[in-house]
């Protein structure tokens, strides 16, 4: 009896396993082989921006940790001044964060970092600066005051500028670009016009000093005719104002355009002159 049952299991066995499908799973698309593969190559892209953003963290902790150690040594450092606006960096890198930008003639200490760098005292710490922007000697400077007057702006298109052999048509055909709001620059300082009563020659340097406290560094592009000033040779007689800066017509800013004064290029600009800061540098010289 137990041997013609186990007969019979090992027949149902055996008729069962005749009965079992085989299902192979068919060859993968070769559109989905694609996709995953432009799945997996923007997760590597991803990882790898992931990466240097870390690393680049990773790096600026460390300068901060040394711009703390660095800070409470007692270490000789040299007076300088900087010699255009330039940033105040994180670390010794133009890819590094910028804590703040400095103007020009701004005084600093600092110290050799390498052929490239210095290291600055900035606030309570350290910051870094690139080298060739720095000056051991101080660019000095007159400041005149000037009267009260309107916080117009004019301005004159540089094309208008056509006597090639004057420095006036040399400033613009081979040191000015056009740069912020459409205004001439040169080593971005504006390109500016005055009265012949400040003795400003082309291509000197000078800072127009705002009653709301802005500094807004300029460059004489030109000189404002004798005929069109008041009697001290100051003031446009039409308009009042003192600066006439020098413009690509074409790229000036709408709100400059539509109000006719450069005051309105900027919320900032929007305010009176109240002197003229004149320093001892000339591009042409």
């Amino acid at each position: 009896m137990i041997k013609q049952i186990k007969k019979r299991l090992a027949g149902v066995i055996l008729v069962s396993l005749t009965c079992i499908s085989v299902v192979i799973a068919p060859p993968a698309r070769i559109s989905d082989v694609v996709e995953n593969k432009s799945v997996i190559d923007e997760q590597i892209n991803l990882e790898q921006q992931t990466n240097k953003k870390m690393a680049k963290n990773e790096l600026e902790s460390v300068y901060v940790q040394e711009l703390v150690v660095s800070s409470v040594e007692e270490e000789k450092y040299y007076d300088g001044w900087t010699t255009t606006r330039v940033n105040v960096r994180i670390s010794p890198s133009v890819d590094a964060t910028v804590l703040t930008t400095y103007n020009f003639n701004t005084q600093i200490s600092y110290k050799e970092y390498n052929d490239d760098w210095v290291i600055i005292e900035y606030g309570s710490s350290i910051a870094y600066m690139a080298k060739e922007f720095i000056s051991n000697t101080k660019c000095e400077y007159n400041e005149i005051n000037i009267p009260s007057h309107k916080d117009f702006k004019s301005y004159m298109g540089y094309k208008t500028i056509t006597d090639k052999e004057s420095n006036q048509y040399k400033i613009q055909s081979q040191y000015a670009y056009t740069g912020t709001y459409g205004i001439r620059q040169v080593n971005d300082r504006y390109c500016v016009a005055l009265g012949s009563y400040f003795g400003v020659e082309v291509g000197q340097y000078f800072d127009l000093v705002l009653e709301n406290g802005v500094i807004i560094p300029c460059i004489m592009g030109d000189f404002k005719a004798n005929c069109d000033t008041n009697s001290q040779n100051i003031f446009t007689e039409s308009n009042g104002c003192c600066s006439e800066f020098i413009v690509d017509s074409d790229a000036l800013v709408a709100s400059a355009k539509s109000k006719g004064s450069i005051s309105y290029t900027c919320e900032e600009w929007n305010s009176q002159v109240i002197a003229i800061r004149i320093y001892e540098k000339n591009v042409l010289n």
